[in-house]
């Protein structure tokens, strides 16, 4: 169905714009990571890598913050979809010639990092290989001229980066099951946007949220745009290597080495950032990357994810050595979000509970179960599900 155009040059299909609601949101995400009949142990390896735990030492996280704004628009993270499978193996290579050469691995990381085995799961088993679109010729209620997914926040079109990357994930994984080239319009449309509205900060692509957002609503806990997400990087480099696997284009690869850089630049400060080393040298990769960050868990995980599948694809050392920094922190701190008998709390600097994200990050530890070989992910899942 071809949309109407609408205000601003948009477009709309039906008779009015809609909004996706939040609940769409959060069935959608935890339809990306929910598994595909898959029973509550790991899957069946395909390859393991093991290292030793790298030395320890110290880190600064200092850094500067602009002030923040007196009020903001509220948004929520709304992903428009429709009703996702299987990517193809790894290539026999890493990074084609044309791809930009990933940093350096950190003989000592300024983050804790446990020899946490991590599997090479068996295809339709990853993190992000929900259900797949039903159908590849969904249009979105509001989108832009190319048919990509936009939001009017305080009268402004805007993107929602987390959202695209969710929605476009779902459509690839289409491709992969059925090989129906249709299914690969809206995801190269996507990534062509994201990577057009990138900003590029010490050889890493970030993608901004270009609106504030005020924190569980709370006006006086602003984060002012342009502002980054490690959940946005994660998603968008899954998303980014998904599409080299589907297409075998090795521009797709050179920007998901280039998201990657995002998640190795450690932060905080004035330069975009999403990851972060906290006291006690544990590294979060920060949903909402501001001056005083809130730890939130559901965004942190998808950001491992995204690291997850560029490891797998390339072998990255790199990748598997932060991947293993975020689990480290998981193990160490996840338990800090737990009320016995209820919902687990949002984020670790807010708490509030929600039933909605505490189901998202049930699915989200089942997928660590699968790719992870530490029983601690099977225990915190038994022990989140009876508190559900």
């Amino acid at each position: 169905m071809v949309g109407r155009k609408g205000a601003g040059g948009l477009r709309r299909t039906g008779h009015r714009f809609r909004r996706p609601q939040l609940a769409v949101a959060v069935l959608l995400a935890a339809a990306l990571v929910a598994p595909l009949g898959a029973a509550a142990s790991p899957g069946t390896a395909a390859t393991e890598v093991a290292t030793p735990a790298p030395a320890e030492r110290s880190v600064d996280s200092g850094g500067t913050t602009p002030s923040l704004p007196a009020a903001a628009v509220a948004a929520t993270e709304a992903p428009a979809g429709d009703e996702l499978p299987a990517i193809a193996e790894p290539p026999a290579a890493g990074l084609p010639a044309t791809a930009a050469p990933p940093p350096a691995l950190a003989a000592s990381p300024p983050f804790r990092v446990e020899s946490i085995g991590v599997i090479r799961l068996a295809s339709g088993q990853g993190p992000l290989d929900g259900s797949p679109a039903t159908s590849p010729h969904y249009t979105p209620p509001l989108h832009d001229a190319d048919g990509v997914p936009v939001a009017i926040i305080g009268g402004r079109t805007v993107y929602k980066p987390a959202a695209l990357g969710q929605l476009a994930i779902r459509f690839v994984n289409g491709f992969t099951r059925t090989g129906d080239p249709a299914y690969l319009v809206l995801p190269e449309a996507i990534g062509r946007a994201l990577a057009r509205m990138g900003h590029w900060s010490q050889g890493a692509l970030y993608l901004p949220y270009e609106f504030d957002f005020a924190m569980h609503g709370n006006r006086s806990d602003v984060i002012r745009g342009p502002w980054y997400s490690a959940m946005a990087q994660g998603l968008a480099l899954a998303l980014f290597t998904k599409l080299y696997r589907a297409t075998g284009n090795p521009a797709h690869l050179a920007t998901a080495a280039a998201l990657y850089r995002s998640l190795r630049h450690i932060g905080r400060g004035t330069s975009p950032w999403v990851a972060y080393v906290a006291s006690g040298r544990y590294l979060w990769l920060e949903e909402y990357a501001q001056h005083d960050p809130e730890h939130t868990i559901n965004g942190a995980i998808f950001g491992a994810f995204g690291l997850y599948e560029y490891w797998s694809a390339t072998g990255d050392p790199g990748a598997l050595q932060e991947l293993r920094g975020i689990l480290t922190t998981l193990k160490h701190k996840l338990m800090l979000a737990r009320n016995p008998g209820g919902p687990m709390d949002y984020c670790l600097k807010h708490g509030r509970p929600q039933v909605k994200y505490h189901h998202v990050v049930l699915a989200q530890l089942q997928s660590l179960m699968r790719m992870t070989r530490d029983p601690f992910f099977a225990r915190a899942y038994r022990i989140f599900a009876r508190d559900a």
